[in-house]
């Protein structure tokens, strides 16, 4: 009977913890104010809330913020709200707040932050706060009196365990990257090889080393312009003027000279203008993005946000020298 009249007024009686739960709040309530809140917060009628009070009384319940908190690890109580944040990693202070550990650890901490900052070349006061964790309070938003608590859900059990740098990578990347390996070795062999079995004269005239990058050998791209006319490809690579009014010469072919017709300059000027505005309006676009959803883009999870935002490059020069291979 007890159990039924609180149910439909949507409240829990919890056990072995003496309290009285607003399910749809998602904390105890005071037994002071208990009979009081279902009409204050969710404005169930009077005839429905008859008999609440000294049913409550007579549960000599304690005040929530005294009541024992769970252990660390527990399972979620299925009853009270679950809150996100983060936890000191020296000292265990909670927070919602990134904000308030960083100060914190300024505060309190400085003289082990500095030294980890000294050792390392990039260093951040994120490093000393474990984040990703999840909390359940007997009262309402209470982050000081708090438990951690644990799901099944392995994106969740994945944040917890924040001190992990390192995790096995899965068996189909090891064995692409063992066969790469492979390859690599197979590949200078075979150099070593065939620079011992070249005469002096050729061995000196072999491709510089700058074709010879992995990036060049991947691509195949000294194969194919072996017999190419490099500087009809370095002519053809030219920015257009602003307002070109002249074809472009691209050199001698075959006796004939080659040009590019003014008018595809000029469609290629107005390609490059309508590009420029592109990137203009791109950059705008990060520039106005909120942080978190910066901070998400740069991550390699879709869970895990990185710890810094994503940004664009301070100076006009670097813009510049980006912006040149597109």
């Amino acid at each position: 009977m007890l159990l039924q009249k609180l149910e439909k007024l949507g409240l829990y009686r919890n056990v072995p913890e003496p309290a009285i739960i607003c399910v749809r709040c998602g904390f105890a309530i005071n037994p002071k104010r208990a009979s009081r809140h279902p009409s204050d917060k969710h404005h169930v009628p009077k005839s429905a809330r008859y008999g609440l009070k000294p049913l409550i009384r007579s549960l000599n319940l304690p005040d929530p913020e005294t009541l024992p908190l769970r252990p660390n690890g527990s399972r979620p109580h299925p009853h009270l709200s679950i809150q996100r944040g983060s936890a000191c990693k020296h000292c265990g202070l909670r927070s919602v707040s990134e904000k308030v550990l960083t100060n914190h650890l300024r505060t309190e901490h400085w003289d082990k932050v500095r030294p980890a900052a000294q050792r390392q070349t990039r260093h951040w006061l994120r490093d000393h706060i474990q984040q990703g964790l999840s909390f359940q309070s007997w009262a309402a938003s209470d982050i000081k009196r708090s438990w951690i608590v644990v799901t099944d859900d392995p994106l969740e059990l994945r944040h917890h365990d924040t001190n992990v740098l390192l995790q096995a990578s899965p068996d189909v990347i090891q064995h692409f990257a063992q066969e790469l390996f492979a390859q690599e070795h197979t590949r200078l062999a075979s150099k070593e090889n065939r620079r011992q079995t070249l005469p002096v004269h050729q061995s000196s005239a072999m491709v510089p080393s700058a074709l010879l990058t992995n990036r060049l050998r991947r691509t195949g791209w000294p194969t194919v312009f072996k017999d190419a006319r490099c500087d009809i490809i370095v002519s053809l690579t030219e920015l257009p003027a602003r307002e070109p009014v002249r074809p472009l010469s691209l050199g001698i072919i075959d006796g004939e000279a080659s040009q590019s017709p003014a008018s595809d300059e000029k469609k290629l000027a107005s390609m490059l203008s309508a590009l420029d505005r592109l990137l203009d309006q791109c950059g705008e676009t990060v520039r106005w993005t909120d942080v978190c959803l910066r901070r998400w883009l740069r991550g390699k999870f879709p869970d895990h946000p990185y710890k810094a935002p994503f940004e664009l490059v301070s100076r006009s020069s670097s813009e510049k020298l980006y912006g040149a291979p597109v």
